[in-house]
């Protein structure tokens, strides 16, 4: 049961981040990574970011779902 819970706090902590700084969070842990890009349908001009929107870690291996954002103005 602890271990349930750590995975559930390590994959709320990587929501938001950008993507490199969760991948490197997961290999310094030794989670090994699916990455989904989702992209909207209209798309988003200029985007400059790719940031975690959904993170989900089971059994040593992570699943974390990205999409691109406007984060500099």
């Amino acid at each position: 049961m602890t271990e349930l819970r750590t995975e559930d706090a390590l994959a709320r902590k990587l929501l938001g981040l950008p993507l490199e700084e969760a991948k490197a969070i997961l290999k310094e842990e030794g989670i090994a990574a699916e990455i989904i890009n989702y992209v909207s349908l209209r798309g988003v001009q200029n985007a400059n970011d790719v940031r975690v929107v959904r993170a989900r870690i089971e059994q040593g291996s992570a699943q974390i779902v990205v999409s691109e954002f406007l984060t500099e103005i």
